[in-house]
């Protein structure tokens, strides 16, 4: 390739990846995030819970709302 060539090829290749960074950004301005997931409240600190019982009232407490239950083992 010639070195014109390749100056056109890389202008191309930055017009085009500017152009794309662009509608990424103008697409998150207009529309949220890429995912359309928006927290709006902030999240609870995790809980440490002694008991099943402890457990099912947490849960049962938020029902009809996202719930993530996480189990840690030492060993």
């Amino acid at each position: 390739m010639t070195p014109s060539r390749l100056i056109r090829w890389g202008a191309t290749a930055a017009v085009v990846a500017v152009l794309l960074g662009g509608a990424v950004a103008l697409v998150q301005v207009l529309l949220g995030p890429i995912g359309g997931y928006r927290c709006e409240e902030p999240a609870r600190a995790l809980a440490d819970m002694n008991s099943m019982d402890d457990l099912r009232a947490r849960f049962n407490e938020d029902a009809g709302s996202p719930r993530l239950v996480l189990l840690l083992s030492p060993t």
